[in-house]
């Protein structure tokens, strides 16, 4: 009995390493959704129209009218029948997630590039063995709640000289949305900025739409870094460009940095040594008093204590330099200094 469950184990395990195998393709795990059909959006997918005015079309394409509503969303799409490099579809998007659909079919045998955020993702086409109308030849999920920019480019001829691709209809999330390139827009709190080496200052970008990814980068970090917050760190003297990117698109807003040397902290003045010091005492007469040395701490302590309390008594004996006896009256006394 034990040996029948384990072959019944080892067998399930193969099943699973099987299946585990044929999810990847190429290095990746390929998409359950590719070849699929879907005459209606899915649950939490959103549709688009490939006369959106929002999807930019470079090169010779052609509207092409005519078709059922089950052949292409709104009875037409946009096709292309020679080959050029300048044809090119581009369309940025809002969303976590992007199908593109159109019909699939044993012609379609030409391939072409799709890009994901100016990334080649890879070589698609639109081939399969029976035609099939809203299919989906291309699925991208688990994208960053962000703008995003799909580009279709490199488009190969069919080896029956058909129609080389028909681009009809795309999915993105239900609460997402498409872009115009020309409205979106970044700018900066500020455009200059000066530190200190050492020093931090924050940057603030206003994007629109909001709440979009920002790429911060500067061209010099060794005069100044950026973080992913916009916090700007001086690090040596010099000017440098710090950039906001929107990600996935060209939308730029710069600002220059100016770092300045650290400022330099004052050394404490060094107290002269009483040791090899002498005292000088100024007095209100304008006479010089020069003391022994070993008279400073003593003098000192004197002076100040005069000044804080009237009951000391306000009459100092010094040694002058000549080893005679002198009797200093605080009242007469202007300052002192100790000299090295």
């Amino acid at each position: 009995m034990k040996n029948c469950y384990k072959r019944i184990l080892i067998m399930f395990v193969m099943v699973l390493t099987i299946i585990g195998i044929g999810a990847f393709q190429n290095g990746t795990i390929a998409n359950a959704a590719v070849g699929q059909q879907f005459f209606q959006p899915e649950d939490s997918w959103r549709r688009f129209d490939d006369r959106d005015k929002k999807i930019k079309y470079e090169g010779t394409w052609s509207l092409n009218n005519g078709f059922t509503s089950e052949e292409y969303l709104n009875c037409n799409t946009h096709a292309i029948g020679n080959q050029s490099n300048e044809n090119k579809i581009t369309f940025y998007f809002y969303g976590t997630k992007v199908r593109l659909l159109s019909n699939i079919n044993p012609t379609r045998t030409g391939y072409f590039d799709i890009y994901l955020d100016d990334k080649l993702i890879g070589r698609y086409n639109q081939y399969n063995d029976i035609s099939k109308y809203f299919s989906v030849y291309f699925e991208k999920t688990n994208l960053s709640k962000t703008i995003h920019k799909i580009s279709i480019e490199n488009i190969d001829y069919n080896t029956n000289g058909n129609l080389l691709y028909v681009f009809d209809t795309l999915d993105i999330d239900e609460d997402g949305y498409l872009i115009d390139i020309n409205d979106i827009s970044t700018t900066l709190d500020k455009t200059s900025l000066t530190l200190k080496e050492g020093n931090s200052k924050t940057i603030t970008a206003t994007t629109t739409p909001s709440a979009v990814d920002v790429e911060w980068s500067s061209d010099d970090e060794a005069i100044a870094t950026v973080d992913s917050n916009g916090k700007v760190t001086g690090i040596k003297e010099g000017t440098c460009t710090v950039t906001a990117q929107i990600k996935g698109t060209d939308v730029k807003a710069t600002c220059e940095v100016t770092v300045t040397k650290e400022d330099l902290k004052p050394e404490d003045p060094e107290e002269p040594s009483i040791e090899n010091g002498s005292l000088y005492i100024e007095m209100i007469d304008g006479n010089i008093k020069r003391a022994d040395k070993s008279q400073i701490e003593k003098f000192k302590k004197w002076f100040i204590s005069r000044d804080l309390d009237e009951t000391e008594s306000p009459i100092f004996k010094i040694t002058n330099a000549k080893g005679n006896a002198e009797y200093l009256v605080h009242d007469k006394v202007v300052g002192f200094e100790i000299r090295e």
